[in-house]
């Protein structure tokens, strides 16, 4: 448009100043000044237009400022429909939220529908000046930020929607706790979103550091509800908000059907659990592995075929529909926050394991899929640009998320679930008084130490309770316990993940680093019977002593990403029948390791090693190594289930 020259501009007001407008106005139209005639119509005009975007802002519940700038066309450039005579925020600008001055122009929201093909991407916005170095990361940001910074997270929106990226899910621990910042960012992210058309969704950290138990995770649940769900950007499918949970089995069932009761008792929600424990969907609408990178690696067509599988059979059983969300992760590398804990590191081969993980999560025909992750430097699975890889991760994942999006995974049709009647209140365990680990898998090891190196010392059933007696920051997912039996009670430790903790969980007292016991390979070999030589095996495919036997086991994986072979047959069996000859029979079991691996994997041709165990009817139902008897020597470490 052309400028009025500074004459012009003077002329008018020079005019205004001597002409009492009310006066002129009453004029003939010809009698009026030329020009003051366009000044009196813009007036008018704007007056008009202001009555206009009133009433519409309150049929549409949002402010005339909104109402303005969602009269542009979504995903078009130029001009709104109509321009007003001045800028807004020049005008008035103490009227503005903070995300219009901070914010590119809002943009139509999007409506998503259940038989949309999401991609998501995990966000963390925790990160502040200290986070930056080397001696906790493996590789660097293209540009160091602090979370808090809104020209970041605006940023970031801009990178997502670039690559295809439909939705950050950001973590979030709740809104109390005076040093808590994902609740002002999250805000803060939903502001600059909804200025971008695009969508945030909550990742629940179930076990975050400000929740103290179940009471606070549904005063959280129910601020969320009450506050973050009606921001106009917050992720809806079917106008239903979205919410995953991290580490869900903290609780148990039941537990959570009484959460959701006091949160969202019309289930008008959509939660999605995460785990490799799927009895959560009796009480949850989805299911999703924060991480599917396990060490050693496991074939990752058949880990999202048997999960795929796992949710499909649950929407049959509860006669309610379930989302699969597949996982994809280009690498992962936490060895520098949890050395000497169960820090591992997957290498990204160039993009190829990423590749992989892609084509196994569009094979798996989800409905979703969810990028491990967006930022989380620390682990090592981010795909923003970084030092290292530069914007490689990114470009993948626009070339990926548009082959998801024009073909493959689920379309379907939902309406809103009807809550099942409830269950006869059973009655009510006493809480705890002392922070007490209840183990929910059918036999647990007790370790010696956090980490799946150290010599078992016994095992544990299912309904145990063990007294919890510490934790340390660098063993994230284990608790030191008690266990009583028969020879009095010994100190050890267990995997978070097969345990549902309760009681005043924040007494459990940090351990000093020397109370942490170090590795004790030597001392599990000299307790672990001598192996005997094989007989009857191929002598080019026998053991002959445990390290080369583990190192043997650890290599077995079918069928390597490449399927299952033609004719049917399963080529990690021979090699298990060996392995089932050639080591001894384990302490206070009947049964070796081999063959506790072998004696499943006739239930399915996508076994593997590290899988063996929780396929088929009657299972264990944690497929986890560490809720097995098996012994982890130093070659054969059999990594529990890696998620953070």
């Amino acid at each position: 448009m052309q400028q009025k020259s500074f004459n012009q501009k003077s002329e008018i007001q020079e005019y205004n100043a001597t002409v009492p407008l009310v006066q002129t106005l009453s004029l003939p139209p010809t009698a009026r000044p030329p020009l003051l005639r366009p000044l009196a119509w813009r007036i008018l005009v704007t007056f008009l237009a202001l009555i206009g975007l009133t009433v519409l802002g309150l049929l549409a519940g949002t402010s005339w400022l909104e109402a303005a700038t969602l009269a542009k066309p979504p995903g078009r450039a130029g001009a709104a429909p109509f321009a007003l005579p001045f800028t807004m925020p020049n005008l008035m600008p103490n009227l503005m939220p903070n995300s219009a001055v901070h914010a590119a122009p809002r943009a139509a929201p999007n409506a998503f529908g259940a038989g949309d093909r999401l991609v998501m991407a995990f966000y963390y916005s925790w990160f502040d000046e200290n986070t930056w170095t080397y001696d906790k990361l493996s590789d660097m940001p293209s540009e160091q930020y602090v979370s808090r910074d809104r020209g970041i997270m605006g940023r970031h929106i801009d990178q997502a929607q670039g690559a295809g990226i439909d939705a950050f899910l950001v973590a979030w621990y709740g809104p109390a706790g005076g040093t808590n910042q994902t609740e002002p960012n999250l805000a803060a992210m939903l502001d600059e979103a909804a200025a971008r058309g695009f969508k945030i969704g909550i990742l629940f950290e179930t076990d975050g550091p400000f929740f103290s138990g179940v009471g606070d995770v549904t005063t959280a649940l129910q601020h969320a509800q009450n506050t973050h769900f009606n921001h106009p950007a917050y992720l809806k499918v079917d106008g239903r908000p979205v919410v995953y949970f991290w580490r869900p089995t903290t609780y148990g069932v039941d537990t959570w059907r009484n959460v959701r009761s006091q949160s969202d008792p019309s289930y008008t929600n959509i939660w999605i659990s995460e785990g490799v424990n799927t009895a959560y969907l009796d009480v949850f609408d989805g299911h999703h592995l924060y991480s599917n990178t396990w060490n050693p690696p496991a074939d990752l067509h058949g880990v999202n075929r048997r999960y795929a599988n796992e949710v499909a059979a649950a929407r049959d059983r509860l006669g309610s529909y379930k989302f699969w969300v597949a996982t994809v992760m280009p690498g992962y590398n936490d060895v520098k926050i949890r050395a000497g804990a169960g820090g591992f590191a997957q290498d990204r081969q160039g993009g190829a394991y990423y590749t992989r993980s892609w084509d196994a999560a569009i094979a798996s025909n989800p409905n979703w899929i969810v990028i491990n992750s967006f930022n989380e430097w620390p682990e090592g699975s981010y795909i923003e640009s970084s030092a290292a890889h530069g914007n490689h991760y990114m470009n993948l994942t626009g070339q990926y998320s548009g082959q998801f999006k024009a073909g493959g995974g689920l379309n379907v049709a939902l309406t809103v679930p009807v809550p099942a009647e409830p269950a006869p209140t059973p009655t009510p365990t006493p809480e705890p008084t002392s922070p007490t680990a209840f183990v929910n898998v059918a036999a647990l090891n007790l370790r010696a130490g956090p980490g799946v190196d150290f010599p078992i010392l016994t095992q544990v059933t299912q309904g145990a309770a063990l007294p919890i007696t510490g934790r340390h920051p660098a063993a994230a997912e284990w608790w030191q316990v008690e266990s009583g039996g028969a020879g009095g009670s010994e100190t050890g430790w267990v995997h978070r993940e097969f345990v549902t903790s309760g009681g005043p969980m924040d007494q459990v007292g940090i351990l000093a680093d020397a109370a942490l016991p170090q590795l004790a390979v030597a001392a599990f070999e000299q307790a672990t019977n001598p192996v005997p030589q094989a007989t009857d095996a191929d002598p080019t495919t026998e053991a002959t002593d445990l390290t080369d036997l583990a190192a043997r086991a650890a290599s077995l994986t079918l069928p390597a990403e490449t399927g299952t072979p033609e004719n049917g047959a399963d080529p990690a069996e021979p090699e298990l029948a060996t392995l089932s000859r050639a080591i001894a029979p384990l302490p206070d079991t009947g049964q070796t390791a081999a063959q506790s691996i072998s004696s499943t994997v006739s239930s399915t041709t996508s076994a593997t090693v590290i899988e063996a165990g929780a396929t088929g009817a009657g299972a264990n139902p944690a497929f986890m190594p560490d809720a097995m008897p098996i012994p982890n020597p130093t070659q054969f470490s059999l990594h529990p289930y890696l998620s953070r």
